[in-house]
């Protein structure tokens, strides 16, 4: 199942795949402590110069709180985990309901601009997920809030934006692995870095592909002895190289064809052999 914080980038590109991190960067540590707080109320795991973000984000959540529900008490739901057919399908950080609204909050202590909450697709997969799992709320209220960036944004999503949702995240899910590829930001947090021709093609510098073949110098004049004796000498390297290029080629191009894939305006197809014999030797 696709993680909801990979939606967006398989959206951008289809292949994307996020690789197993071995080293957690010291932002993202500090976050895992300061989600940990959130939920517990327990301190003891956060630094002393990183209080201020845990004080302005409970500030938010009460003005959140106050904001939708008023005096009322709602429900609260805190690190929520969400299933589909019984499998992990995501984790909410805050949701309250009462009655028929709910508010879904979303705490981001990154420094990254994260998508606000009308077009984030993380967000929606969540929201989508909460109606479906809370019949009775007709009415949620998705906020973000991210401390280091002082910011707080919101969006209210209602039933009727439910299809429309839905849609989108199963596009998403749907084109996942298909070969639309396309190089973005995002290129830094997907395993296929190293391998994917279109993460080249946007990111080189230099484009290297010339480098693969012998030197041949423009002025290089093949009546001329000399020039020939060295153009005679390249010739079957370059001809290898060329017939296993060839070759690979079309052998990657028949596979991937075959299996559906879309490679530009490329096709297969098959021609009958022939049917008379024209050199019997």
């Amino acid at each position: 199942m696709i993680r909801p914080s990979s939606l967006k980038y398989i959206e951008i590109c289809s292949d994307f795949e996020q690789p197993e991190q071995t080293e957690v960067h010291p932002v993202t540590e500090a976050g895992s402590r300061l989600h940990e707080a959130m939920e517990t109320g327990n301190l003891s795991k956060i630094e002393e110069d990183e209080m201020w973000m845990y004080e302005r984000a409970c500030q938010a959540r009460t003005d959140l709180m106050t904001d939708v529900f008023g005096d009322a008490e709602p429900t609260v739901h805190k690190e929520l985990i969400l299933k589909i057919a019984g499998k992990y399908a995501g984790m909410v950080d805050h949701f309250a309901l009462n009655d028929k609204v709910g508010l879904l909050i979303d705490y981001k202590f990154g420094f990254h601009k994260v998508d606000d909450p009308d077009v984030n697709i993380q967000f929606q997969d969540y929201t989508l997920k909460l109606f479906d799992k809370f019949p009775q709320v007709d009415t949620i209220v998705v906020a973000m809030i991210a401390p280091r960036r002082d910011e707080v944004t919101r969006h209210t999503y209602t039933r009727a934006d439910v299809s429309t949702i839905r849609n989108r995240t199963k596009m998403v899910q749907e084109r996942a692995g298909t070969g639309q590829r396309k190089a973005s930001t995002n290129c830094q947090y997907c395993s296929h870095i190293g391998t994917c021709p279109e993460a080249y093609s946007k990111f080189a510098a230099a484009k290297h592909q010339a480098d693969l073949l012998p030197t041949i110098r423009p002025d290089w004049d093949l009546s001329q002895p000399m020039d020939l004796e060295k153009a005679l000498d390249l010739r079957p390297i370059v001809k290898k190289f060329l017939d296993e290029w060839d070759k690979a080629v079309a052998s990657s191009a028949k596979q991937l064809l075959e299996e559906g894939y879309q490679v530009g305006n490329y096709y297969l197809q098959q021609r009958a052999g022939r049917k008379q014999v024209v050199d019997i030797d």
